[in-house]
């Protein structure tokens, strides 16, 4: 009788482990997650606000000093050249 209780007690002390573990892997990643969509978030106005400067931007009739001001302003670069390479088949991309 004695035998069957230690090994009662021991199943059922592996069990809650066993679901404690669980428990702390599932909070774990839920914090993970929401950390994750609170950055979207963040990352998501950001680029709506974005978007609607450059759409406020481009919908204005500029002249040439006011478009190189939006330029150097979003920190695009002049290219010095343009290469150019030849696909030899009809698609870019074969499976």
């Amino acid at each position: 009788m004695n035998n069957k209780i230690k090994i009662a007690c021991i199943t059922s002390l592996l069990f809650s482990l066993s679901l404690s573990f669980i428990y702390m892997h599932q909070i774990i990643n839920y914090t993970k997650e929401t950390y994750l969509i609170q950055n979207y978030q963040k990352e998501r106005g950001s680029l709506s606000e974005e978007a609607k400067a450059l759409s406020y931007v481009s919908s204005t009739p500029l002249s040439l000093a006011q478009v190189e001001e939006v330029a150097t302003s979003r920190n695009f670069t002049k290219s010095e050249e343009v290469n150019y390479i030849e696909v030899m088949g009809r698609e870019v991309v074969v499976r």
